[in-house]
């Protein structure tokens, strides 16, 4: 009788181990995503310097053109040129 219970016990031991993975599967799993919501999804939709001046997803035209030229990546003239441009249209 005692052979019997002793046998079903040590075949469990593969259940056992599987059970322990899949706990430590889950809570890695958990982490992640943790990770993820922390680093991705509390900035309201942005990515990093997506967002200009705050409004959002969607920057309009001239405040790019405020952040190039203050970035210098234009000079002035290019500057005023394309924000007349850009101001007509609005």
């Amino acid at each position: 009788m005692y052979h019997m219970y002793h046998d079903y016990g040590s075949g469990m031991w593969g259940f056992g181990l599987l059970h322990v993975g899949l706990n430590i599967l889950f809570i890695v799993c958990i982490a992640l995503g943790v990770t993820y919501l922390v680093r991705h999804g509390f900035h309201g939709g942005c990515s990093r310097g997506s967002c200009v001046h705050g409004e959002g997803k969607d920057p309009n035209a001239l405040s790019i053109l405020d952040e190039r030229f203050a970035r210098g990546e234009i000079n002035k003239e290019e500057y005023e040129e394309k924000r007349g441009l850009l101001s007509k249209k609005v």
